[in-house]
């Protein structure tokens, strides 16, 4: 019956709508082609729009060809042949389509799916110009392909997903042109093994879609360039999930996703010129970027993990590989980087090196580049294994990080490769080489405790400066190459020169400010205007026999020194050089161990400005070749500083040997030159060659000059060797003197101590000019060419002097024989002038032994001057000295005579005579004491007691007298001070020898008073008057004060009370004497108030009652007044005001009391009275009338207490003239006046009204 009811129905519709065919399934079977399932019994055709309603399953077993199909409710559709249908169809949320053969084909139009299409082990087909739109489930549950047809689409809608659920089953393209799977929904994969896999091989587009990897493999193939194209997109992959790109892919937009699996990049993937891509995964797992490349010239943007793994990749067609993330290099793979393309490592970005031999290659011509703005990591796993970047590179304020293995920068190009600023890590087991040329700008920092080889040359551009500023254990080897491009190179950290060569080149400049280190072989050669500038906070250490600095080319090729130069070599006898320019600008260099060779030939190459030189006793300093000096040359010399060379002291310069220490300054050969000053303060040793002072050059002798060998200094023409005040010219080895050379002035300026004390013979050959000593220790002096000696100069010893011809000998000074005491032998003819002086030392009778002797070898010797006699013992009257003998005659004996010498206390009297004229003898003649003492005052402060008294003593002024035989007595013109000698006091010392000779001297003794004043005070009580002051002076409080000298004054801190100051109150009464001194004491004051208050009341009045009366308060009205000195405390009305008094008569009583308790009281009587009918009751009263307050300051108030109405008032001074009137006439019961322009005084103000008038008395304050 059921089925008949559906029969009817469906004829019925028929007969709506002819061409819609509606399966029935009333045929035997299932299929399509069976009549009885159609309500039109007809197989549809393709006119036919199909219905297959809810419930029903339709096997299509033959080809149908339809116009539109619509597949409803939970009905199920089995495709087993071709579906063709030519308008929009669809299958319905709920529905079953299980497609196992053959084509679905709606050409040029769609077939929208809401329900579930299943694909089995059969390959099935999507017909050409067909559109299937998936808004449901495409579910591949066998090894089945769905093949796209050529212009077919299957679009993945938004709500739709395909599921891949078995191994296999993919997605194929059949034929040219295109064959398209687009998906903005989900696909699932979800594979029953984890190595089964399932392929999209057609074109494909994913457009913000979700591909999501549960199990196995999901792999993109397709041999076309931009055939499959990933925009933006949800890329989620399970950890036993792969999405493998196996062959050319298209991205673009942003593609995330959780990455817990893995996305295998096997092909080229492409992002399109002027395009953005970004992998924004996030997850444990990473893209293994497998083989392939990016390309296409736009810009993939890595914010996930990429894993480079064994075969090579490549970056081409300008594109650009943007890493926000990390990218690892796990296996030997390489990224190759093509013609423009370029990698930036942007500062979120990390590099990792994780395996050895993965490098950064370029490939073809043009910009290959590399940036770094992030972090690169070099972590490989063994320390030799090494990764290389080979292309351009340019590190912008990036990390680099070596924790184990060898970073190796390696490119050929200058300037491919730039570090700009950064940091740079090395761990102990780290290495980066720069293998070629690097350029650097900018500050490198970090921590090396690896190793930094530079290798090739390094590139700093003119005007630019780079920085090494890295911390740490290591250093940066400098193993071979070059610094280049004319900037500079500072070094804020440690550089070692290792055994090969170095260079700087192209006017570059190595600026050190840290440690600069040979520690090999190698030399740095500093190039033509090239520069090495160690800073004052630099050190350059020699540490190996050989590396030196050496020069290349011609030009300026500097090193310059503020900091430290050291050397500390291996052995004493290794040997290091700086053999280009040198300049030390006040710098240290320090020798600990070997020999340091200043060694350059050209003039002025090398200066030595000031600076320290410290060389220990195995150390060498040797300026072996030409060495310019100016300023100080300090420091400690315990070793050795060889003097071979030329030194230069400019013209009008000065340089100076400060040095100190154990040993000296070796002149070995060379010469002084220049024209300036080279001052020694330190010991020079002359040894056994001839050395030189040329150029007009001064040798400055202010310390020790030894010629401790046979060698001469030579004095050029004009030049001068001056031996200052303090210093010694020692000549210690037979045959060593001083000799001139050439024409002209060749000078030995002697101001100091010059002596032979070789034992044998010495000659100054050059002129000499004598105003310090020359002294024959031992041996023979010979001066052979002239001799000056000089008011102040002196012969001395016990040798011989061997003098110049009379003709080149001049004497204004002193001869001094013996040395304490002894002889002194004068070769040749002797003479001397008024200026001289002949010293003689006398301790005893004895000639030579006991007192000194001049020996002259000579004749017609001439005696002037005088002779200085220095007494050692006491000899008697007439004891006799030969002082000297002359082997020839005595030509001029003129010495003056007598003489006079001391000793102990007494004055020897000597006369000079010629015995034979051919001696000189002295003879004791007198003595005597002729000296007065010595006074010495000092000035002493003295202090009076409290009796105002004091006394001082001899011992208090003496400071020191002395007298040369003893002193007898001392003493005092003034010894007592009193009050009256305050202030300075002049007195008088006199002080008596034992011989009687009296000498006084003046001392200033200042008498001060420090004793304080004794103050006695007294309490004082007084009392305020009428105005409430009361004052007190200084003595009514001092009650017998007193002080030891007198009182200068009294003064107290509080003199003025008030009635503020009412009780008791504490002053302070300090006394001043004459000196200043003051203290003080306290006292008590009390101040009083005894004063009474003034009261007024006013005369009796009648008041109107109209009854009973209330009475007022007259306090408050003004009629009553009160007045006090300090204040009011209370106005007391009796009755009180608000009383009710009937008619009658009332005593009306005041009491005022002031604040401290004085009271006062007045009284008046009042008449209550009813006045209504009273013929006077508009007659004005004084009671009615009230001014307040009275006194006034600024206000008063005029009240009417009356029934009558004042017309009028007129204030009158006391001189009768009118001041102001005032209209009342509206006043009301009050009205306030101002007084604020009234002068103060007393004024009347009388008020009118039409009847009458009353007088007021007025005072303004």
């Amino acid at each position: 019956m059921k089925r008949f009811l559906l029969l009817t129905l469906l004829l019925l519709a028929s007969t709506i709508a002819m061409a819609q065919t509606t399966w029935t399934g009333l045929g035997a079977n299932s299929n399509w082609n069976n009549t009885d399932n159609w309500n039109t019994n007809i197989v549809p055709t393709v006119t036919d729009d199909v219905i297959i309603p809810t419930g029903f399953t339709v096997d299509v077993n033959v080809s149908a060809s339809i116009k539109s199909i619509q597949l409803q409710g939970n009905s199920t559709l089995n495709i087993g042949n071709n579906l063709t249908f030519t308008q929009a169809s669809n299958f319905a949320g709920g529905t079953t389509i299980n497609w196992n053969s053959g084509y679905i084909t709606g050409t040029s139009t769609s077939l929208t799916n809401n329900g579930t299409i299943a694909v089995f082990n059969s390959n099935v087909f999507l017909g050409s110009l067909t559109t299937l739109i998936n808004n449901g489930q495409i579910n591949f549950n066998g090894t089945g392909d769905i093949y796209i047809v050529t212009d077919a689409v299957l679009n993945n809608a938004i709500t739709g997903t395909i599921s891949f659920l078995a191994d296999g089953g993919r997605f194929s393209e059949s034929g040219n042109g295109s064959n398209l799977l687009t998906n903005d929904g989900l696909i699932v994969v979800t594979l029953p093994d984890v190595n089964d896999e399932v392929f999209i091989n057609a074109e494909f587009q994913n457009n913000d879609g979700t591909i999501q990897v549960n199990n196995g493999i999901l792999n993109f193939n397709n041999g076309s360039l931009d055939a499959q194209v990933l925009t933006d997109g949800i890329y989620n992959v399970a950890s036993t999930g792969i999405i493998d790109f196996d062959s050319a892919i298209t991205l673009s937009g942003s593609l995330y996703g959780a990455l817990n699996g893995t996305i295998n990049w096997r092909n080229n993937t492409k992002v399109a010129l002027g395009n953005n891509a970004y992998f924004n995964f996030t997850g444990n797992a990473t893209i293994n970027w497998t083989s392939g490349a990016l390309v296409g010239g736009g810009t993939l943007t890595n914010n996930s993990v990429i894993n480079l793994l064994t075969g090579n990749v490549f970056i081409n067609d300008a594109s650009i590989l943007e890493n926000n993330s990390e990218i690892r290099f796990t296996g030997t793979g390489d990224i190759y980087i093509g013609t423009d393309g370029v990698v930036n490592n942007t500062s979120l970005g990390t590099i990792s090196f994780l395996a050895h031999a993965g490098n950064f290659v370029e490939s073809g011509n043009g910009t290959n580049i590399l940036t770094n703005d992030g972090l690169i990591v070099v972590d490989l796993p063994d320390a030799n294994d090494q990764v290389y970047i080979y292309t351009e590179f340019q590190n912008n304020d990036g990390t680099m990080q070596v924790d184990n293995g060898i970073l190796n920068f390696s490119h050929s190009v200058l300037e491919a490769q730039v570090l700009t600023d950064g940091i740079y890590n090395i761990t102990s087991t780290g290495t980066i080489d720069f293998d070629s040329a690097i350029t650097l700008s900018g500050s490198l920092t970090g921590t090396i405790d690896g190793t930094l080889n530079w290798r090739g040359n390094t590139n700093v551009a003119v005007a630019d400066t780079a920085f090494f500023d890295f911390t740490g254990n290591a250093t940066v080897s400098w193993v071979s190459g070059a610094l280049v491009g004319g900037g500079t190179l500072t070094n804020n950290s440690t550089i070692d020169v290792l055994a090969s060569n170095v260079f700087i080149f192209d006017a570059s400049s190595l600026e050190n400010n840290s440690d600069l280190r040979f520690t090999g072989t190698g030399d740095i050669y500093i190039s033509v205007d090239a520069l090495v500038n160690n800073t004052a906070l630099g050190i350059i250490s020699f540490l190996a026999d050989g590396g030196n600095f050496s020069e290349s080319g011609n030009g300026t090729n500097l090193l310059t020194n503020h900091g430290l130069i050291v050397v500390d070599l291996p052995v004493v006898n290794d040997q290091v050089y700086i053999n280009t320019e040198f300049q030390n600008n006040d710098g240290t260099i320090q020798v600990n161990n070997g020999i340091l060779n200043l060694n350059n030939s050209v003039l002025g190459a090398q200066v030595l400005t000031d600076g320290i030189y410290n060389v220990a006793a195995t150390g060498t300093i040797d300026f072996d070749n030409n060495i310019t000096l100016s300023g100080s040359l300090s420091g400690t010399l315990d070793g050795t500083l060889n003097w071979r060379g030329n030194t230069h002291v400019a013209s009008s310069d000065t340089a100076s040997f400060d040095f100190s220490g154990n040993a000296t300054v070796s002149w070995v050969s060379g010469a002084l030159v220049g024209g300036g000053t080279l001052a020694n303060n330190s010991t020079i040793n002359l040894l056994t060659g001839n050395v030189f002072i040329y150029d007009m050059s001064l040798l400055l002798n202010n310390s020790l000059l030894q010629f401790i060998g046979t060698g001469d200094i030579y004095i050029d023409t004009d030049a001068e060797l001056r031996n200052n005040a303090s210093g010694l010219i020692d000549f210690q080895t037979n045959g060593s003197g001083i000799t001139p050379s050439g024409n002209g002035i060749n000078l030995l300026n002697n101001q100091g101590l010059v002596k032979n004390t070789s034992g044998g013979n010495v000659t100054i050959s050059a002129e000499t000019e004598n105003s310090g000593t020359i002294e024959a220790t031992s041996g023979v002096l010979s001066i052979s060419t002239s001799l000056d000696n000089q008011i102040g100069g002196r012969l001395s010893g016990v040798g011989t002097i061997n003098l110049p011809s009379i003709a080149n000998l001049t004497n204004d000074g002193n001869v001094s024989p013996g040395l304490s005491p002894g002889t002194l032998t004068l070769s040749g003819n002797y003479l001397s002038s008024s200026n001289s002086v002949l010293e003689m030392e006398l301790n005893g009778l004895t000639p030579d032994t006991q007192h000194d002797v001049l020996a002259i070898s000579g004749t017609n010797v001439i005696f002037e001057g005088m002779v200085d006699v220095t007494l050692g013992f006491q000899p008697s009257i007439g004891d006799t000295f030969t002082i000297a003998t002359v082997s020839g005659t005595i030509a001029t004996g003129n010495l003056v005579s007598p003489i006079y010498a001391e000793y102990d206390c007494l004055q020897y009297t000597f006369d000079v005579s010629y015995p034979n004229n051919d001696s000189v003898l002295l003879t004791v003649s007198d003595e005597a004491d002729v000296h007065n003492p010595v006074v010495i005052t000092q000035d002493i402060t003295l202090t009076l007691d409290a009796t105002g008294n004091a006394s001082i003593t001899t011992n208090d002024i003496d400071n020191g007298s002395t007298d040369n035989c003893g002193i007898d007595t001392m003493s005092l013109d003034m010894a007592t001070f009193t009050c009256n000698n305050l202030g300075a006091n002049t007195v008088t010392l006199t002080v008596t020898d034992v011989n009687g000779n009296v000498a006084n001297n003046t001392a200033i003794v200042t008498v001060v008073d420090n004793i304080l004043p004794l103050v006695v005070t007294q309490d004082l009580t007084v009392q305020l008057d009428a105005l409430g002051n009361a004052s007190i002076t200084a003595a009514q409080v001092d009650n017998g004060s007193s002080d030891n000298c007198s009182i200068a004054s009294l003064d107290l801190d509080v003199t003025d009370f008030t009635c503020a100051n009412l009780g008791t109150n504490t002053v302070t009464l300090t006394i001043t004497d004459q000196s200043g001194n003051s203290a003080s004491a306290s006292a008590t004051v009390t101040v009083e108030d005894n004063i009474a208050p003034t009261i007024n009341c006013p005369s009796g009045f009648t008041v109107e009652s109209n009854g009973d009366f209330t009475l007022p308060d007259y306090y408050l009205d003004g009629l009553v007044t009160v007045d006090d000195n300090c204040g009011i405390s209370s106005v007391v009305q009796t009755p009180s005001a608000g009383s009710i008094l009937p008619d009658g008569y009332y005593d009306i009583d005041f009491i005022v009391t002031d604040i401290f308790g004085n009271s006062k009281s007045c009284m008046f009587q009042i008449k209550v009275e009813d006045l209504t009918l009273n013929v006077n009751a508009f007659e004005l009263t004084e009671s009615h009338i009230v001014l307040y307050p009275n006194p006034a300051t600024n206000m008063v108030t005029l009240k009417n207490n009356s029934h009558v109405n004042l017309k009028s008032a007129t204030i009158i001074d006391v001189k009768g003239s009118v001041i102001q009137k005032i209209n009342l006439e509206a006043m009301g019961p009050k009205k306030t006046i101002s007084l604020q322009d009234y002068a103060s005084g007393v004024y009347f103000v009388k008020i009118y009204s039409e009847t009458s008038s009353i007088v007021k008395r007025l005072i303004k304050q």
